[in-house]
């Protein structure tokens, strides 16, 4: 009969259940330093007619009741909504300049003549994501590492 005795296993178990309570901290920095590329990339590309509407491009964080979870979307700064919608000769929001732009717009709608139109720059945020894709997560992944090596250094554990 072979006898193993371990001594520390509660020590061990104490220090990764600390280090998932350090990696929430670390995740909201890492992640939206990522979707800054995103952003950047989304401003170079979108229409530049005025200016207003690369201005406008922003990062908002989503609220998550879950533990570990971040997500950054690239929108539109809502301060700019007095440029951003147009309204008509009645005082309706007929159409939001930004979603034009990315999706396309229909012209004389409800007439015979309907004609869509195409997006100028060929949907420039999605785009934006889709093309830096990988440049993303591997960001993610390279920061989210050094901060845990880091955090396993200050705890004593190499």
């Amino acid at each position: 009969m072979i006898e193993v005795n371990i001594y520390g296993l509660n020590e061990v178990k104490k220090a990764f259940l600390d280090l998932g309570k350090v990696t929430n901290k670390h995740i909201t920095p890492s992640v939206k330093s990522a979707m800054g590329i995103v952003k950047t990339a989304a401003k170079k590309a979108a229409p530049k007619k005025t200016g207003e509407l690369r201005k406008g491009i922003i990062l908002k964080g989503e609220k998550s009741k879950q533990r570990g979870k971040k997500v950054y979307r690239v929108v539109f700064d809502s301060k700019k909504n007095h440029i951003f919608q147009k309204f008509n000769a009645e005082g309706e929001q007929v159409a939001y300049y930004p979603a034009s732009q990315e999706y396309g717009w229909t012209l004389y709608r409800g007439t015979p003549y309907q004609k869509k139109i195409s997006p100028k720059k060929m949907r420039f945020i999605r785009g934006s994501m889709e093309n830096n894709w990988v440049k993303v997560q591997n960001v993610i992944i390279a920061k989210m590492r050094t901060k845990m090596k880091a955090e396993l250094t200050k705890a004593g554990i190499k």
